[in-house]
């Protein structure tokens, strides 16, 4: 076609003034349609079994620091699996999408997932379906140790235990502060400012009190995140103002809807953040603030009832620590070196730090002064003591020696429950170079269907007298225990 023939191009139109530029215009659209695309479409993850077997292994390395063994740290992942199983079983029962278990190091275990439906009563039992079964569990192998005694099961209880009471805490981001979040504060945005605020400094203060840092940083993180959260809660709540029909599933919701999420969710978004991390952390934001806008709290009569969880597991919080504090919960010992300089003596002791009581096995009051017992008790029938006193007139000859070991062996005996039978042994013994007598009674416990042995071992040195005590339960005591005991014992000058 000839050049004569052919129409003349309109010129080119300027924008408006005071448009932007259409190249602007088009990366804002081509923006917006993108994380339209990935809100109303999202793209589903499974659980990965690496990551979590990553996690576990690197967590195992960081609890492994110190003194803890590896039989500790097995013990401690198997209940905050157990913990975090009954979260995953909850969130896969109730449909939650994007579920995820996995180990924080130094921290604890966490399982993630989106609660697409906004029912806010899954979400409050999901959050009890963690802490609840294990202290049902905790608090049973407690009281079960208590009449069979096992130092493996009471271990595991008292972790249990300890574990899921912490996290029943109503403090933020414990499972108790959400779940009080959720059923009480989330009900006015003022509110639940104050008590992440609040929650941060009791989580602050259990990290002086405990010396934990790692609870430090989860307080310095709450506090970090109050201005993100004062945005989210300001934005939900002129969104449900303004724009009532975000307050539906996502492909239920009209144009107009979506492009003001969008909008408003943009300025939780850094600048900094470029391409396709921008993208996701877009429709991150978007899903988490829709969620808000959706999730309204259950009514007072459902609350209720959903509390009634929480009070079910401080009960059990509250019999978990009485059988503990009754002592027929055994305890495993923990040998370390006890020194007395005032008592004048020496020994390994089954803990760190033993009690004093005036209370005192074998010398009769008449004969004794300065008399004072340090002992350890492990379990009801299963401790070890030490007592030390000052005879008020010491012997001076072998004879006058013998018959105060004597009047203590009849004091001792005396002092044996009735249902121990008569003296297995009554020899003489020498320990640490005091010249004394061992005496060994044994007998069915008075708690379980185990046989309880009793040894002592008493001796004078000088002016001095001592005894050493070591009662146990020979289903509890590892062989040598009590030996061990007595054959550490040393007088001091």
């Amino acid at each position: 076609m000839s050049a004569a023939l052919q129409a003349p191009r309109p010129a080119p139109t300027a924008p408006p003034e005071g448009a932007p530029p259409v190249a602007a215009v088009d990366a804002a659209e081509s923006e917006y349609a993108a994380v339209r695309s990935g809100f109303l479409s999202p793209q589903r993850s499974r659980q990965s079994i690496l990551l979590l077997v990553v996690t576990i292994g690197l967590f195992a390395l960081a609890a492994k620091q110190g003194d803890q063994g590896w039989k500790g740290v097995a013990l401690l992942i198997g209940v905050l699996l157990f913990h975090e199983m009954g979260h995953w079983a909850g969130m896969k029962l109730f449909g939650f999408q994007d579920v995820q278990m996995f180990f924080v190091p130094f921290f604890g275990a966490a399982v993630s997932g989106r609660n697409a439906s906004a029912k806010a009563w899954k979400e409050a039992l999901v959050l009890m379906m963690g802490p609840v079964p294990g202290l049902v569990v905790g608090t049973f192998l407690l009281v079960r140790s208590a009449f069979e005694p096992s130092h493996l099961l009471a271990h595991l209880g008292l972790i249990m235990l300890l574990l899921n009471a912490f996290n029943m805490l109503p403090m933020s981001p414990l499972d108790g502060g959400k779940l009080f979040q959720l059923l009480i504060f989330s009900r006015n945005r003022f509110l639940e400012l104050a008590f992440t605020f609040f929650a941060a400094l009791g989580m602050l203060g259990l990290a002086l009190l405990l010396g934990t840092w790692a609870l430090g940083i989860m307080a310095g993180l709450l506090l970090i995140s109050l201005p993100r959260q004062w945005k989210v809660l300001r934005i939900v709540k002129e969104l449900r103002a303004s724009s009532p029909e975000v307050d539906r599933e996502p492909l239920e919701m009209d144009e107009s809807s979506l492009r003001s999420l969008y909008t408003a969710v943009g300025e939780l978004i850094s600048n900094a953040v470029k391409g396709d991390n921008r993208l996701k952390q877009y429709v991150r934001t978007m899903q988490e603030v829709h969620l808000r806008v959706r999730m309204h709290p259950p009514s007072i009569l459902a609350s209720l009832g959903l509390f009634s969880l929480w009070f079910m597991g401080i009960v059990l919080v509250l019999v978990g620590i009485l059988t503990v504090g009754s002592g027929r919960t055994p305890k495993a010992p923990e040998w370390s070196s006890y020194k007395d300089a005032k008592a004048g003596f020496s020994i390994l002791m089954p803990d760190a730090a033993p009690a004093r009581w005036t209370a005192l096995h074998g010398p009769a009051r008449s004969s004794r002064q300065e008399g004072e017992t340090h002992g350890v008790r492990l379990w009801e029938e299963h401790d070890y003591s030490v007592t030390t006193w000052k005879l008020e007139s010491p012997p001076t000859t072998d004879a006058e020696r013998e018959q105060v070991l004597e009047e203590i062996r009849s004091a001792l005996a005396a002092q044996v429950r009735a249902q121990r039978n008569p003296a297995r042994s009554d020899e003489p013994r020498e320990l640490a170079g005091i010249a004394g007598r061992h005496l060994v009674f044994s007998g069915d416990s008075a708690v379980t269907r185990g046989e309880v042995r009793e040894e002592y071992w008493f001796g004078l040195r000088e002016d001095r007298g001592y005894i050493l005590r070591a009662q146990y339960d020979q289903r509890l005591a590892a062989p040598g225990e009590a030996e061990r005991f007595f054959t550490s014992f040393r007088p001091l000058p």
